[in-house]
């Protein structure tokens, strides 16, 4: 990795709500030194070890839901093969659109719930399925994923791209 350093900032951020000052000590990189500039404007990258997906998914499967009982009266009416492959294409793109940046170590028990919940809620519309129906064969019955194989798809996503 090269930096050009006439355009390499140093940017210190506190972790409480107190302002920085001007006189944040600075970065030497091999002969240069780097001030701290105290106005933000260039773009930051975060690696956080603790990132969770639980909003993102608590929004992502509320608009996938909205989506899906909207049209609820149309896949009702439908055939079960054409109203899963109308789900595909509209209700689990909602729901998993930007999944592939979390990998399954960082999305846990309480945000699965919220992806088996919508897929739930989709295949019994297609099926016409029991309330106490297992989600795996509920969802097998809808031929619509179950949702660690979408979550695993997901991952296979982001690493095909990666590469690149």
């Amino acid at each position: 990795m090269n930096f050009d350093l006439a355009k390499t900032e140093l940017f210190h951020f506190s972790c409480g709500r107190h302002l920085l000052t001007a006189d944040l000590p600075r970065v030497q990189f091999g002969e240069h030194h780097i001030m701290n500039n105290l106005e933000r404007r260039s773009l930051a990258v975060f690696f956080d070890k603790s990132l969770q997906a639980t909003l993102h998914i608590e929004n992502r499967a509320a608009k996938a839901r909205y989506t899906l009982y909207t049209l609820a009266p149309l896949l009702r009416k439908l055939k079960p093969e054409l109203a899963s492959r109308l789900v595909k294409a509209t209700v689990i793109p909602a729901l998993t659109f930007g999944l592939e940046i979390y990998t399954k170590g960082h999305i846990n028990n309480v945000e699965v719930v919220l992806i088996n919940m919508t897929l739930k809620a989709a295949a019994k519309i297609i099926t016409g399925g029991w309330q106490k129906a297992e989600l795996r064969a509920i969802c097998t019955e809808a031929v619509l994923p179950a949702p660690y194989s979408l979550i695993k798809k997901c991952a296979i996503t982001s690493a095909a791209r990666l590469l690149d």
